[in-house]
């Protein structure tokens, strides 16, 4: 699948932070732009968050409330500086403003309000093209906005074609992304001055940040439910006699305390945000419903040879629209894995949206 835009095309990014709209997409928007395609940037944080560079340009060791509201305002208007070089102006920006290193927490909560805005502006849009962040990336806020992404447009991606992004790559082990928009001197020029446009971040930053502004940028076609990379801590998922079945690598001596994500859109039980703390021995568990705190049901989890297969009662889910698990193992401020997929049962949500249908005209 080639990374061409035409006049024709309708482009929706999706970008965490002020910043990755330039270091992801910078090379894609002047693409956009030199076409004559339409645009659309969501700025899902407002990158307030930021505490070591507002410590440093600021001169300032405590950061107030009133402080951190005036670093998102600047930072939203570095955005718009970098997005009216990038296409000639920033009537493409939306900001949703959604908390900064706390878009998990979102997620994990449910992230309704997100979901609801992002499949509106899907709506209104009719992209032809979507760039998300991706589940791989190292970022939290980054692979949690791809989920909650995937979950606002359920259904609606299979008419566009859908590419992912990494700002935030695993070291070298990482695999490399498998589509690369090869830029030209002066697109790469004119990224690095989209990155400037970010002074916020330069002081702590600036080489890292220009470093981005090369003749390759690199995206990966979103891959089919079920791909995982070999780095992935989840080895194996899939629904099997009624129960979500994971496979996951935990070495020879498991970590203690480490714990199990599971967040899924059912079309019975809405939204579905379950973990668990997976044991260093096998036994049964009880899981805990991230959104209100109860213990909703129990599952198993049998401990061998480095392994966790854990099985999950998953009959009441049915049908399912989309469903993602992550483990939860942080590496100072990044994760060391992020979210991976798991392939519906019986065909997803299209499937499963015709199957009620036939039931009910049946019934009818």
């Amino acid at each position: 699948m080639a990374l061409s835009i035409s006049s024709k095309d309708r482009i929706l990014v999706i970008a965490p932070h002020p910043d990755d709209e330039s270091i992801g997409t910078g090379g894609l928007l002047q693409r956009a732009r030199h076409a004559g395609a339409k645009v659309r940037v969501i700025f899902c944080t407002s990158g307030d968050n930021n505490p070591w560079p507002q410590r440093a340009i600021e001169r300032r060791l405590l950061i107030s409330t009133s402080a951190r509201l005036r670093w998102a305002a600047r930072r939203r208007e570095e955005a718009r500086a970098a997005l009216r070089f990038l296409l000639g102006n920033d009537d493409s920006a939306l900001f949703l403003n959604l908390p900064d290193q706390g878009v998990t927490r979102l997620l994990l909560h449910g992230g309704e309000q997100t979901i609801a805005t992002m499949r509106a502006e899907f709506a209104a849009l009719r992209p032809t093209i979507v760039v998300l962040p991706s589940e791989n990336d190292a970022h939290p806020d980054h692979s949690a906005l791809h989920v909650l992404a995937r979950f606002a447009f359920t259904g609606s991606l299979h008419a566009c074609r859908v590419f992912t992004y990494v700002v935030h790559r695993r070291g070298n082990s990482a695999p490399w992304p498998s589509l690369l928009l090869r830029l030209t001197d002066a697109e790469v020029r004119d990224k690095r001055h989209a990155i400037l446009c970010h002074e916020t971040q330069m002081a702590l930053s600036r080489r890292r940040f220009t470093a981005y502004a090369r003749t390759e940028e690199p995206y990966d076609v979103l891959a089919a439910p079920g791909f995982a990379s070999e780095q992935h801590p989840v080895r194996e998922a899939e629904f099997t006699g009624g129960a979500l079945r994971l496979l996951i690598r935990t070495g020879r001596t498991p970590f203690p305390r480490r714990r199990l994500f599971i967040a899924a859109q059912s079309i019975p039980l809405g939204m579905v945000r379950w973990s668990l703390v997976l044991p260093t021995r096998s036994r049964m568990v009880e899981m805990q419903d991230e959104t209100s705190g109860a213990l909703p049901r129990c599952c198993t989890v049998r401990v061998k040879d480095g392994f966790s297969e854990v099985k999950i009662p998953a009959a009441a889910m049915h049908p399912i629209e989309s469903v993602f698990v992550k483990i939860s193992s942080r590496r100072f401020f990044f994760d060391s894995s992020g979210w991976r997929e798991v392939p519906p049962p019986g065909g997803g949500a299209d499937v499963a949206r015709r199957k009620i249908r036939t039931a009910r005209r049946e019934e009818e």
